[in-house]
């Protein structure tokens, strides 16, 4: 083959390809439009359900996922996704006023993944985030029903629903992350104000330093008897976010005699800035 030739077929190649990568449209900010997050929605609806299941080695039930306003449904301004919960089964809302960086991180360019340090701005990804909040829920009501006992928090025990927000957003953090539908450093860069930003419960806090958090512990078990041990044990106070192995060395399960305290972060799975 001439060079002419090979200069024609690479052309032709490199064009299919960016014709593939560009089925769902981007602005001229490069990135997502709303016809584009419609259409990707409602293609990858049932796929993001079988991928999940598949990627966790689970059974669960499909949730519908569609596109709307947020500001109908919430008035946090911050979130892109909504998860309307029906005991684990119900929909999930993505926004489609505002943008994403892309429909997929698998469509990002691969010279762009590196101008990312932490980013589950991606369409794909929130609905992973959401599909995974349905997952919880669904554990969490069918456990009810076996006759789980489910931690329940004291009337003066301090801010709770923070703390136990902290469990499930890390977890659902962490089954877009394993998805590959969320670009995140294997180590955590976290703030030297850790222990401020535990105390002021910020976003850095609660959806990304919880995925670190908990994903030693995610890793070594099955997603169900993750959730279970989580929702019959306490959430961590703020002693216990800063120093993770008091939480796990407490952690209990009925079925289970050995401590959990081997699941806690590693010094490794952090770094300073």
């Amino acid at each position: 083959m001439n060079l002419k030739n090979i200069v024609l077929t690479s052309t032709i190649v490199l064009a299919s390809l960016f014709a593939t990568a560009q089925k769902y449209p981007l602005g001229k900010d490069g990135r997502t439009t709303k016809q584009g997050i419609q259409q990707y929605v409602m293609d990858k609806d049932s796929i993001v359900n079988s991928e999940f299941d598949k990627k966790f080695k689970t059974n669960s039930i499909p949730i519908d996922f569609k596109t709307d306003d947020l500001s109908y449904y919430t008035d946090y301004t911050g979130e892109k996704g909504y998860y309307q919960g029906l005991d684990g089964a119900g929909e999930a809302i993505i926004d489609h006023e505002s943008t994403f960086e892309n429909y997929s991180v698998n469509l990002l360019p691969p010279e762009r993944k590196n101008d990312f340090i932490y980013n589950s701005d991606f369409v794909k990804g929130t609905m992973f985030h959401e599909k995974a909040h349905a997952y919880w829920e669904m554990i969490e009501n069918h456990s009810k029903r076996n006759g789980v006992k489910i931690y329940l928090p004291k009337k003066s025990e301090e801010n709770y629903e923070f703390r136990k927000s902290f469990l499930e957003e890390g977890f659902t953090e962490y089954c877009a992350w394993r998805a590959g539908e969320i670009i995140a450093p294997e180590k955590y860069i976290y703030p030297k104000n850790l222990k401020d930003s535990i105390t002021n419960q910020t976003w850095e806090v609660e959806y990304k330093y919880s995925m670190y958090f908990l994903k030693n512990f995610l890793d070594a078990f099955p997603l169900d008897f993750a959730i279970g041990i989580m929702l019959t044990n306490a959430p961590p106070t703020e002693e216990e976010m800063l120093n993770p192995l008091f939480y796990y060395r407490r952690l209990k399960h009925s079925e289970l005699k050995f401590s959990f305290q081997n699941y806690a972060p590693k010094t490794q799975d952090f770094k300073t800035k």
